[in-house]
């Protein structure tokens, strides 16, 4: 590292049971120097041209480089923010005991010369990055070599980057997979919640009264089930006997030959099975209790 360059600290974000934890990444000094080129010039392909900056709206699709998604004052998680402003007590990431498939992403983040904020790179990871030793040969020279440890593969180009206080990036699906976009979804319309009904999964009696029960939050999590297409991506009978672990009995009906969902007629159990579809109900690891994950409140 040259005597003017920032500090810059590596680190895995990482999920199991729906939980996310940031741990430290540890490296050889000269492979961090590396990475941390290597992320730059990412970063740089990854701004080139000035993109045209788009409010962040998931109905939207970006499809070139000409455009990318931009959320402003964009709010760290509170482990990640944690972690960035004192790494040193940060729990190690261990690559030999972490459940395969757990890895979410490597992220960089450093300090510019004064800067207030951090700046941190996002690429993302996943399982099928993960590198079986057994099915990879090095070569030396023209000699092939056995590789004697797992490895991971990085991708050729960022996911996101954080820069002062906003946020950057072009694919929700990719980055809600390790940073949490919902809190920056903007309200679903009558519209868009008729749009999710009627693709014939969901069964409702009055719609009227529904749409009286729609606050702010409601509309919001209709909104990511649109984005994120929940429903159209998992049958109606799966998601109601998956419902059931977190004491939600949700009806299913048969109509027109297809399994179609009941949505609750009452605001509280409504909201739960919206929880549900948004993903943001788990199941604790000592207690088996329930909870929302925005709130950590329990929910049976």
């Amino acid at each position: 590292m040259a005597k003017d360059d920032p500090a810059y600290h590596f680190f895995v974000v990482t999920e199991v049971s729906r939980e996310r934890e940031v741990q430290k990444m540890t490296t050889e000094q000269s492979l961090q120097a590396e990475l941390f080129s290597l992320f730059d010039e990412q970063a740089k392909e990854f701004m080139a041209n000035e993109p045209k900056r788009i409010d962040f709206d998931p109905r939207y699709s970006i499809d070139d480089d000409d455009e990318i998604f931009a959320i402003k004052c964009f709010k760290l998680p509170g482990s990640l923010s944690t972690a960035i402003e004192n790494p040193i007590p940060v729990e190690q990431f261990l690559p030999s005991q972490a459940p395969v498939g757990s890895t979410k992403a490597i992220l960089c983040s450093f300090t510019p010369k004064g800067a207030a904020k951090p700046t941190i790179y996002f690429q993302r990871t996943s399982r099928s990055k993960w590198v079986d030793h057994r099915k990879l040969l090095f070569i030396e020279g023209d000699t092939f070599t056995k590789v004697r440890n797992r490895g991971l593969m990085l991708e050729s180009s960022l996911a996101a980057i954080y820069d002062g206080d906003a946020l950057f990036f072009r694919s929700y699906r990719t980055v809600n997979s390790f940073l949490s976009l919902a809190d920056y979804f903007n309200q679903a319309t009558d519209e868009d919640i008729a749009a999710v009904i009627e693709q014939n999964k969901v069964q409702v009696d009055d719609r009227e009264t529904l749409l009286k029960m729609c606050d702010t939050q409601v509309r919001k999590m209709f909104s990511y089930i649109q984005a994120a297409k929940v429903l159209s991506d998992v049958g109606a009978r799966t998601i109601a006997n998956r419902a059931e672990k977190y004491g939600l009995e949700i009806k299913t009906k048969r109509i027109d030959g297809k399994d179609v969902i009941e949505l609750p007629s009452e605001k509280k159990t409504l909201k739960l099975f919206l929880s549900f579809l948004c993903e943001r109900l788990y199941e604790g690891p000592l207690t088996g209790k329930h909870y929302q994950t925005n709130s950590n409140r329990q929910v049976s």
